[in-house]
């Protein structure tokens, strides 16, 4: 859906872009960043055990809840099975991803204490497996993002130096295990190779046995692989969605959406029971699709800060957008450093905010972050108060 020329052009914007966004970091505070960071050194500290496997004991107690209630689905479903058809977002199902990832963190925990005995390995393991299982199930993007988050936090928090041998060959299986995983999940999503429905639990397709169909039939394990790397190859990319609207540009049904697409990004953040009529204002290709011919906006595309930035305000959205990006950013760091909020929390603010930034950048709605931040106002407290430090940190 473009040329050559509209291609070059979207890539120099988004080299602009980049740039605009370091000029305005570097405005920023530094005494803010320096604090920031100070508030998440944990090398030396020493964790309550007991407190530990209780609380990873409760968490699971809780995801299987989810599970066995028939609430958990399929990406199909988008993740999970709700009443209202019409709303895939209810406060349990932004909980659940508060919780799994809380639950990696109690993981993280316990896997920096050296007291842990056989049984103390033996947990750890079941409660990883079945951690990664829930975290990163019904999203492909979800166990890499496990993996990457497990990974960058742990040697935060430790002092273990990275062996460049035995990290490589860990690094070589992870990978394997992440591409396994994905095209398994890519599997269970293609509902042409499973015949699927889209209402249907993940506990129904479990029971169905159409699970175990991955690793049994050669030809859906060939297919659920050619289906991701397709995939991969083209939605690590947020080049070509530019590219497109640069290319129909001339034909724009008008000029530009001036800030319409900001605004319904943060109605769409506001929840139901306040704002019911939220669904009358459309966000990404629906709306976009309003002001190009692009026939690409027509289908799924990848959500882009650089696409959006254009499609919302042309050339001034090089400037518009990257303050925004900086402003989130600001709002993250506010977080993190609330006097209320201990050390602990810091980090399981961190790693709620992680993939957002690093993994998840190349394909994000900018109502994702204002979501992520009204969830954390509506339940941080809670996980603030079972990680109080006078109970849970020994030393």
């Amino acid at each position: 859906f473009c040329d050559l020329r509209n291609y070059f052009l979207a890539n120099s914007y988004i080299v602009l872009f980049s740039i605009i966004v370091i000029f305005f970091s570097s405005l920023m505070n530094f005494n803010t960043i320096e604090k920031t960071v100070n508030k998440l050194k944990l090398e030396n500290l020493s964790i309550n055990l007991k407190k530990n496997y209780f609380l990873i004991i409760v968490c699971l107690i809780f995801e299987f809840t989810y599970f066995l209630s028939g609430v958990l689905g399929s990406q199909l479903t988008g993740a999970f099975i709700i009443d209202d058809p019409n709303d895939q977002a209810t406060w349990y199902t932004h909980f659940y991803y508060f919780l799994v990832t809380f639950h990696l963190l109690l993981n993280l925990l316990l896997l920096k204490n050296k007291e842990k005995n056989s049984f103390g390995k033996k947990f750890l393991f079941i409660s990883f497996f079945l951690n990664f299982v829930f975290y990163g199930f019904f999203l492909r993007r979800m166990a890499v993002q496990f993996l990457f988050c497990a990974i960058i936090i742990y040697f935060m928090m430790s002092d273990t130096k990275i062996k460049k041998t035995s990290f490589f060959i860990i690094s070589l299986l992870l990978v394997s295990v992440v591409f396994q995983f994905t095209n398994f999940l890519q599997s269970i999503r293609s509902s042409e190779i499973y015949s699927i429905q889209n209402n249907q639990s993940m506990i129904e397709i479990v029971k169905e046995g159409n699970v175990f169909k991955y690793f049994t039939n050669q030809d859906i394990r060939r297919e659920a692989r050619d289906i991701s790397i397709e995939n991969i190859s083209k939605r690590v990319f947020t080049n070509h969605e530019l590219a497109t609207i640069f290319y129909y540009e001339e034909n724009l049904k008008k000029k530009y959406l001036l800030g319409k697409l900001i605004r319904n990004q943060l109605i769409f953040s506001i929840p139901a029971l306040i704002f019911p009529n939220k669904k009358d204002y459309p966000t990404a290709e629906i709306l976009i699709s309003t002001t190009t011919n692009s026939p690409l906006y027509n289908s799924d595309t990848v959500d882009s800060f650089q696409s959006f930035s254009y499609a919302d305000f042309g050339m001034f959205g090089l400037i518009v957008y990257p303050i925004i990006v900086i402003f989130l950013f600001y709002i993250f760091y506010l977080f993190i450093n609330f006097t209320k909020i201990n050390n602990l929390t810091a980090i399981y603010i961190l790693m709620l905010f992680l993939p957002m930034y690093s993994l998840r950048i190349v394909e994000i709605n900018i109502s994702d972050w204002f979501v992520l931040i009204r969830n954390i106002i509506i339940f941080i407290l809670i996980f603030n108060f079972l990680l109080e430090s006078k109970r849970y940190i020994k030393n």
